[in-house]
């Protein structure tokens, strides 16, 4: 490919998506990360991207929208498959939930077409993502801010509290790890506190997590792995996970196998 049509493709890219990592051009264009750099060099010159973290973002996102958007994450492709699916699942109208995360956040980015749905989340980067969508309505439940990577997210006593005067047609939430023996785990005693409270206050609760959170355990446990119905995925997940969910009554969602590559 000569350089010209590489530049063409680089635009094209960085104006679909905003943002782009080195790693994926490199493999879209079957050029080396040498190669790469210079023609990102070039662009920056013309004024038409700003490299950063390990990529390149158009000019006209900011570096905070892209540390929002976890520009560095190993899974963030897998997580866009779950956020997908697990938009599928919210009706019109439903009063849901979205926990922290970046998992959460892309439920998010694929919820906009919904028409009077309430999202009630603790996660600040939800709530900046979906503030201009006129068709849905947002409530932070307020609460001391922890910040974890690319996630701000709300906690404490004064979201339980909030929390506690909701009920939800649908949860959706993440944690940091899953097992078969220890359960729904998370590293954050104020997260799990939160899920806990979920599980009592929805009609349906769904985990959304990729396959590298199962087959370990956390500080503090949600609940045994058998208790939520719904478990969104990708298709690497371990045959024994599918199998324990299939004879314990578990819905089980796994993404598509991405063959762009």
């Amino acid at each position: 490919m000569f350089a010209a049509e590489r530049i063409k493709k680089i635009k094209e890219i960085l104006l679909e998506y905003k943002h782009v990592d080195i790693n994926t051009l490199c493999s879209l264009l079957s050029v080396s990360v040498a190669t790469v750099r210079r023609d990102l060099d070039k662009l920056e010159q013309e004024g038409f991207l700003k490299k950063a973290h390990g990529g390149a973002i158009i000019n006209d996102v900011s570096e905070f929208e892209v540390f929002l958007n976890g520009l560095d994450d190993p899974y963030c492709d897998k997580k866009k498959q779950i956020g997908m699916i697990a938009a599928e699942m919210i009706e019109n109208n439903d009063i849901i939930f979205l926990g922290s995360g970046s998992t959460c956040l892309q439920i998010a980015k694929n919820m906009k077409e919904k028409r009077n749905v309430t999202v009630v989340s603790n996660n600040l980067n939800i709530a900046f993502e979906l503030a201009y969508c006129n068709n849905i309505s947002v409530i932070v439940p307020g609460g001391d801010l922890e910040v974890f990577n690319n996630s701000m997210t709300l906690a404490g006593e004064t979201t339980l509290n909030n929390l506690d005067r909701i009920y939800f047609n649908r949860a959706f939430f993440t944690v940091s790890a899953i097992s078969i023996e220890f359960g729904y785990t998370d590293n954050s005693r104020n997260q799990t506190a939160i899920y806990k409270l979920l599980i009592s206050n929805s009609n349906e609760t769904v985990v959304v997590a990729d396959s590298s959170k199962f087959g370990k355990r956390a500080f503090t446990q949600v609940c045994s792995v058998d208790k939520i119905k719904k478990v969104i995925t990708n298709v690497e997940l371990d045959n024994k996970y599918k199998e324990f969910f299939f004879d314990n009554g578990v819905k089980l969602f796994t993404s598509f196998e991405d063959k762009s590559f």
